[in-house]
């Protein structure tokens, strides 16, 4: 008697896997979703701190009547902003901020915000973003004569400096400056 009272009440296997299938897929359009909202996150935080360190630029200007120089380049002219620190912080910044992704102590060309400026005191500063559909989103790559050269960035702060022509051998790729 027990068990025939049971025996109707059950799932079957096909119910079952129905059920989990269903739970599984609801549980990966959740996390594409939260993942899409994560990458927008970091990308706002990444123009927020562009138009920090560009305000920051535009102080030191105001106080010296130019824009800092590079301070440590590997090379002649770009960098990380790294090496805006030493100008920018602590009197025009509390701290320099680097990119969300950007794993301290390694090689972070290609992935924190970049900083070139020109003989002629223009600049550019550089970031990447996640979502292609932003509507600032671009790409442009280091000029190969420039410190992390061939980097492509997809955002981008300048006070005049002009995009420079498309890279050869790309599609929709321009240099992110061009001239010196």
């Amino acid at each position: 008697m027990l068990k025939s009272r049971l025996s109707g009440k059950s799932f079957t296997i096909v119910e079952l896997l129905v059920v989990i299938s269903i739970i599984s897929l609801l549980a990966g359009l959740i996390t594409a979703s939260v993942s899409k909202a994560r990458a927008k996150g970091r990308d706002a935080k990444r123009k927020a701190d562009i138009s920090s360190i560009q305000t920051a630029l535009e102080m030191y200007y105001e106080q010296n009547g130019k824009y800092p120089p590079l301070s440590n380049p590997p090379s002649a002219y770009g960098n990380t902003v790294d090496a805006l620190a030493q100008q920018l912080v602590p009197s025009f910044l509390p701290t320099m901020p680097h990119d969300p992704n950007v794993k301290r102590g390694n090689n972070n060309c290609g992935v924190d915000y970049y900083y070139f400026i020109n003989a002629s005191n223009q600049y550019v500063l550089l970031s990447n973003l996640e979502s292609t559909n932003d509507p600032d989103y671009i790409t442009c790559q280091i000029p190969s004569d420039m410190t992390c050269s061939g980097d492509t960035y997809h955002y981008r702060v300048t006070n005049g400096l002009p995009l420079g022509p498309s890279v050869p051998n790309t599609q929709n790729t321009n240099y992110c400056w061009w001239g010196q």
